[in-house]
């Protein structure tokens, strides 16, 4: 069971089956790190693709890919439909860092629906800390 978050200098903390947690606020490392892993996660798929692909087409790929992460497509601040975080994998990718474990971890505490309200809830004010002005959909 998790306990009520607790607010510290720098983000939240809370305690999850005996586990206890904190909840990072993002800076520009984190946003930097961000990047990282979801460009090594686009060399990891075309690399998967690389044996059906001719040494060309991989090239041209490969060469695109870079030329997307040297263009910050993989930022979370990039705008409209091609924001990252508009992917859920993506979004755990995030959490993993806020949270600073690995991404099984996340996935295993999203899957309890409880935490995972508890969860979306400290990742927002984390966000909002974050970035002032932030706001969500569904905020009133």
């Amino acid at each position: 069971m998790s306990t009520l978050p607790e607010l510290t200098a720098d983000g939240y903390d809370f305690a999850h089956m005996g586990k206890s947690y904190h909840v990072d606020c993002i800076d520009n490392n984190m946003m930097a790190e961000f990047e990282k892993r979801l460009f090594a996660k686009a060399k990891e798929r075309l690399l998967a693709v690389k044996d059906v692909l001719s040494s060309q087409a991989y090239e041209l790929r490969s060469t695109a890919l870079a030329d997307r992460y040297m263009a910050g497509e993989f930022s979370m601040m990039q705008q409209g439909e091609s924001n990252p975080l508009k992917d859920a994998s993506n979004t755990v990718t995030l959490f993993s860092l806020m949270l600073d474990v690995d991404e099984k971890e996340v996935l295993a505490l999203l899957s309890d629906k409880a935490v995972r309200a508890e969860l979306t809830g400290l990742f927002r004010c984390a966000m909002r800390d974050s970035f002032p002005g932030l706001s969500f959909p569904n905020d009133q």
